[in-house]
């Protein structure tokens, strides 16, 4: 339980990020008959199968994910461990929804080579948009699942980046918009990861700034005002 600062699963592994990769016994782990192998890099894998989810469940409730301080332990890593572990955090939680998008587009193709459903069809456009979806909102999954890894308001962190997607907004930067009188570039952000993840890398700070200086009566409206007040604006204009 102290040993494991944060667990995650993906398709068929569980994902360990410890505090002593060294207290792994790793021929234990593997004499477990439902597991299939165990993976040592920046995290500690052990491969499940397609039972992951109900064996996640279980260690759940086993471990409590109290986030161990990870200062410490983050500066006895080398900075590309470091790195890796945030990009597995943020990249592998949808991995699934992508892969089903996909799956779902290329069905599609599929079905209108075959014949069998004309990519004319509003049917067809219906089910493309569907899958289309997680793709185009692609910068809505990274920013929440950013927001987790840095263990900030996942919410508040998924509306500054959807903010960078809506609609009206779009269109204003297609006419040429000024803020303050400074110009703002032309970017579909429709698609992109990492205008997000730097959106929420910065919310994150500005959460932590405010929750220290912000009175408690007024914390919760203020902080995320606040920070949406700044984050959004910044990363227009610089991120």
């Amino acid at each position: 339980d102290e040993n494991v600062e944060h667990l995650e699963h993906c398709s068929t592994r569980l994902r360990f990020n410890l505090v002593d990769n060294s207290k792994v016994k790793v021929k234990d782990l593997e004499n477990i008959p439902e597991v299939i192998g165990v993976k040592q890099n920046v995290q500690c894998q052990v491969i499940i199968g397609n039972a992951v989810i109900e064996v996640y469940d279980e260690i759940k409730k086993l471990i409590s994910d109290k986030g161990v301080n990870t200062i410490n332990n983050k500066q006895k890593r080398k900075i590309g461990a470091v790195l890796l572990d945030f990009v597995i955090s943020v990249f592998q939680p949808f991995i699934p929804d992508k892969t089903g998008g996909g799956n779902l587009k290329s069905l599609l193709m599929l079905l209108n080579m075959l014949g069998i459903l004309s990519n004319t069809t509003q049917t067809y456009k219906v089910l493309n948009f569907v899958g289309d979806a997680p793709l185009y909102f692609l910068p809505l999954l990274v920013a929440f699942t950013t927001a987790n890894k840095m263990k900030v308001n996942p919410l508040v962190a998924v509306s500054a980046v959807a903010a960078l997607l809506t609609p009206n907004l779009a269109k204003m930067l297609g006419e040429g918009t000024l803020f303050f009188n400074i110009p703002i570039q032309n970017i579909n952000y429709a698609y992109q990861v990492f205008p997000a993840i730097l959106c929420v890398l910065l919310y994150s700070q500005l959460e932590k700034f405010f929750n220290k200086i912000s009175p408690k009566v007024i914390r919760s409206f203020f902080v995320p005002m606040m920070s949406l007040l700044i984050t959004v604006p910044i990363t227009l204009l610089v991120l």
